[in-house]
C-alpha cells in the first residue's frame, strides 16, 4: 500500500507551483478563446515607436543591414574618451610610438561573415554623462579620423604566440589620432578641459552589411591606448576610457517600412505591438460566476521569419497610460518571471504571458486601457526584430462556486 501510494505521488506530483491543484480540474474547467475562431475578440497592431532613452545602456550598437520587411536599420555610437589620470603629463618632447583603439565585443546580431567597413569620427558637438539622450535626437557631423574594414569576430578571444591572453575585441592602430591628442597636452590639466578639447569619437557603418555588432564599453580593454617616449622614458602608455566614467550614447536609424498588414516588434526604438481586447464584455459574460485561477495570453512567431534575423529571446507585455504616455508593467509581473512569463519557447515558437491579475482587473474597471502593448526587452542594447502571426489564443482555468 505504502509502495503503491508514493508510485502516485511520484507520478502525479506537479512540478509547476503556479499548476498546484490546477492539473487535476477537469477540461469543463477552461475556457480558450482564440483570434482565430473568436469574432474580433482580439486584434494587433504594428505602431512604430515615438522614442527610446540611448545613453549609457549596456552595449553599444555599430552596424546596418537590410531586412526584406523592417527595410534598412542602422546602429552608430558616441562615447567620450575618459584619461586615466587627471594629472595629464607627458613629459618633454613627448613623440608617439602608436596608438591603438580597441573594443571589446559583447555579442552580434545577424550574419557577421560579411565584411564591416566604418568611419571614426571626431565629435562636433560635446556630449555630457549627465544628460538624458533618446533615439529621435540627432547629431551633427564630426570630422573624419579612420576609415577602416574589418569582419567582425565576437567569440575569437585574441592570441598572442598562439596562447590566448584576452577578452574578444575590436583593434585599430589609431596613430593620427594619438599624435593630435599629444600635441593638445596643454589644454589637458585634467578631464575638464580635456573633454572640451576633445569631445570623443563617433564610430558609424559607411557600408550596408549583414549585421549589426554590439560592443561593451564597460570592459577595461575598451579604450585607446597611447604608446610613446620622452627625453627621459623610452616605453610609456597612457590609457583612456570609454567605461563608466564616460558619456556613451547609441545612434538608431531604421526605414520602419514594416507593411500594414505585418506583425512586427523591433528594437532600437522601431516597432511595438499594440493588442487590443475588442470584445471583453464577451470574456466577462464567459467567466461571471467564476474565479479566475490562471489566464495565459499566448502569441506565435510566423513560419520562416527568422531564417536570417532572430527573433527576440525575451519579450514583455506593458499597458500604457492613456494621459501621459508612460508604460506599466502589468500586475502579474511583480510575480516573478517565471509566473509571467515572455521568454520565448525554442520549440513551440511561441511567447505566453499569465495576465490573470490583469485581465481580473480590466473586467472588474479598475484599469481604464483596454490595451497592452508587446515591447522589446532591452530595446536600446539589441538589435532583434520579430515577425508575429495574426493568432492569439487565450486560456483561462477557473473555479466555478
Amino acid at each position: 500500500w505504502m509502495l503503491g501510494l508514493s508510485l502516485a505521488i511520484a507520478l502525479f506530483s506537479c512540478t509547476d507551483p503556479d499548476l498546484i491543484g490546477l492539473e487535476i480540474q477537469p477540461q469543463s474547467d477552461r475556457i480558450t478563446i482564440s483570434s482565430l475562431t473568436e469574432s474580433n475578440i482580439f486584434s494587433l497592431t504594428s505602431i512604430e515607436e515615438d522614442s527610446i532613452r540611448v545613453d549609457e545602456r549596456n552595449f553599444k550598437l555599430l552596424g546596418k543591414y537590410e531586412d526584406p520587411l523592417f527595410g534598412l536599420s542602422e546602429a552608430y555610437f558616441s562615447t567620450q574618451l575618459i584619461p586615466s589620470d587627471n594629472e595629464i603629463d607627458f613629459g618633454e618632447n613627448a613623440i608617439l610610438d602608436s596608438a591603438v583603439l580597441s573594443i571589446a565585443y559583447a555579442g552580434f546580431y545577424g550574419d557577421t561573415s560579411q565584411e564591416l567597413s566604418i568611419n571614426v569620427m571626431e565629435l562636433s558637438e560635446s556630449i555630457h554623462l549627465d544628460s538624458s539622450y533618446y533615439s529621435s535626437q540627432s547629431f551633427s557631423e564630426g570630422t573624419p579620423l579612420s576609415s577602416f574594414s574589418f569582419y567582425p569576430r565576437p567569440l575569437s578571444k585574441r592570441t598572442f604566440d598562439e596562447d590566448t591572453i584576452g577578452t574578444p575585441q575590436l583593434r585599430k592602430v589609431m596613430n593620427e589620432l594619438g599624435t593630435s591628442l599629444l600635441e593638445i597636452q596643454s589644454e589637458m590639466a585634467d578631464n575638464e578641459s580635456f573633454l572640451s578639447a576633445f569631445k570623443g569619437i563617433q564610430l558609424k557603418a559607411n557600408t550596408v552589411g549583414n549585421s549589426i555588432v554590439y560592443f561593451n564599453l564597460n570592459d577595461n580593454m575598451s579604450k585607446l591606448a597611447l604608446y610613446y617616449h620622452n627625453d627621459e622614458h623610452d616605453s610609456l602608455r597612457f590609457d583612456l576610457y570609454m567605461g563608466a566614467t564616460a558619456a556613451r550614447i547609441n545612434h538608431f536609424d531604421l526605414q520602419q517600412s514594416l507593411p500594414e498588414d505585418a506583425v512586427g516588434i523591433q528594437s532600437m526604438g522601431g516597432y511595438n505591438v499594440r493588442v487590443s481586447f475588442n470584445n471583453l464584455e464577451y470574456i466577462d459574460s464567459l467567466l461571471s460566476g467564476k474565479v479566475v485561477n490562471k489566464a495565459v495570453l499566448t502569441f506565435n512567431i510566423e513560419d520562416g521569419s527568422e531564417e536570417n534575423f532572430a527573433a527576440h529571446q525575451t519579450l514583455q507585455l506593458v499597458r500604457v497610460d492613456s494621459t501621459t504616455g508612460i508604460k506599466y508593467v502589468l500586475a502579474d509581473w511583480n510575480e516573478g518571471v517565471e509566473h509571467f512569463g515572455g521568454i520565448k519557447d525554442t520549440i513551440t515558437g511561441q511567447y505566453r504571458f499569465n495576465i490573470s491579475k490583469h485581465l481580473q482587473e480590466m473586467i472588474l474597471g479598475n484599469i481604464e486601457e483596454k490595451d497592452v502593448y508587446l515591447v522589446p526587452v532591452g530595446g536600446a542594447s539589441n538589435a532583434n526584430r520579430t515577425i508575429l502571426t495574426e493568432e492569439v489564443e487565450l486560456d483561462i482555468i477557473y473555479t466555478e462556486f
